[in-house]
């Protein structure tokens, strides 16, 4: 509900947004939190969101379809109220020429989208039981609910790789997955952490124009790749045009965040990386394209907080909390580079 979003805010401005060492402290805590929650509490989390929209004999069932595939990709999609964007979403998955994936949608609206995907095999869906209004909600019941059917059954877990999509992106063209698939075999004996392109979006303004752009905005030798934290802001991978492996998931959540949630995710998963020593691989092609605006989560965080703020992101201008924000992950960079990050 829109009020539990509010009071999120409220919380927010009040902690964490408070000051730049409120966010660096609360980030740095995120960042190095490698706690592992055990089978059970992460079961009773999950149906805690599910019941009584799911009983638990077809939560098992669900668990099983995702436990069972040995799909190279596994696809989390998180939704609400979006039937045609999500409907274009599958469909550019669908469309693939890559066709070794299996989709798992969490449904945070109540328009019964789940229900039109109950019969396909490649899809397992799960509606939660209430509507928070906040992304990471869903996606961390979607990452939960992965992690515990991969626990399950975790064999081949290193070859297989999670990507994460919004319900308005699209991938860019029927060879994004074959791409990234591509990426991954380059490097047979021991598979990357993490394969990854680039996002174009399309960010559409009020007065009916629009800017089309990428992100990462700067590339490095014609990359989007980045070897350490202080690189990321400006060149970094992307959480919405990568692919995961797999076994990262287990202690892997999004933070409670009301805004720039996949820019901390990006950090941590980046933080891990590195601290395994693991590979990044990455291509210079893009492999979603979002669409941002001013009723979009984003444009909407613009007019919280104080009005008068700005800065700018990709070369588009934020306001209000989430210009402090931008604000703070510069200065974030800067903490970066003096740390030796």
């Amino acid at each position: 509900m829109r009020n539990l979003k509010n009071q999120y805010i409220k919380t927010a401005q009040n902690t964490y947004l408070k000051n730049f060492n409120s966010f660096l402290f609360h980030r740095l805590k995120y960042y190095t939190d490698l706690s592992v929650d055990s089978t059970g509490v992460i079961d009773s989390r999950i149906l805690k969101y599910l019941a009584p929209r799911i009983t638990r004999d077809e939560f098992n069932k669900k668990l099983q379809e995702i436990s069972n595939t040995r799909s190279r990709f596994i696809i989390l999609i998180t939704t609400k109220d979006r039937k045609q964007t999500l409907n274009n979403t599958i469909d550019s998955v669908t469309k693939s020429t890559f066709t070794d994936w299996h989709i798992v949608l969490v449904d945070n609206g109540n328009d019964g989208t789940c229900k039109l995907f109950e019969n396909d095999p490649k899809i397992t869906a799960m509606p939660l039981n209430q509507i928070t209004g906040c992304a990471f909600l869903a996606r961390n019941i979607g990452l939960d609910v992965i992690d515990l059917a991969k626990r399950r059954n975790p064999i081949n877990i290193e070859q297989q790789y999670l990507i994460i999509l919004d319900s308005d992106d699209t991938l860019t063209d029927r060879f994004s997955l074959e791409k990234l698939s591509r990426l991954i075999d380059v490097h047979k004996i021991k598979p990357p952490a993490m394969v990854h392109g680039f996002c174009n979006y399309v960010y559409n303004y009020e007065d009916g124009s629009c800017r089309i752009g990428t992100y990462p905005e700067y590339f490095t030798n014609n990359l989007p790749e980045v070897t350490s934290l202080s690189g990321f802001f400006n060149k970094g991978p992307n959480i919405l045009s990568a692919a995961i492996r797999l076994d990262y998931i287990l202690n892997l959540r999004y933070p409670q965040e009301f805004s720039f949630e996949d820019n901390a995710l990006n950090h941590k998963l980046l933080y891990r990386i590195n601290e395994n020593r693991d590979d990044i691989v990455c291509g210079n092609f893009s492999v979603v394209t979002k669409v941002w605006g001013f009723n979009s989560i984003a444009g909407e965080n613009d007019k919280t907080g104080n009005s008068n703020l700005e800065s700018s992101l990709c070369g588009i201008k934020v306001t209000g909390e989430r210009a402090k924000i931008v604000s703070y992950l510069k200065l974030l960079d800067k903490f970066f580079i003096d740390v030796g990050l």
